[in-house]
């Protein structure tokens, strides 16, 4: 886990903690936005988590992609069909 997502992850816990005390105290009503602030920390959290992923995914080089663009690629029916229309 990377120190931003520890952060975001405390700041959601905190702003949770306080949300739950106004609440007791004031009523829910007043304290409605302290719960949206720490679950848009949270889905800012797996935003982060996701794009993350998708740029290991995107890097990742596996043996047999390599081995897949060596291999020429087959024709369907219709692609040969066209071809020999074109002769």
């Amino acid at each position: 886990m990377s120190r931003t997502k520890i952060i975001i992850l405390s700041v959601a816990v905190a702003f949770f903690i306080i949300a739950v005390h106004q609440t007791i105290t004031l009523g829910f009503e007043f304290s409605y936005w302290l719960f949206m602030i720490p679950i848009s920390l949270i889905l800012l959290n797996r935003l982060i988590d996701q794009r993350e992923s998708n740029h290991k995914k995107k890097h990742k080089t596996t043996p047999e992609k390599k081995r897949s663009k060596k291999v020429k690629q087959q024709m369907n029916r219709r692609t040969k069909r066209y071809m020999e229309r074109m002769k």
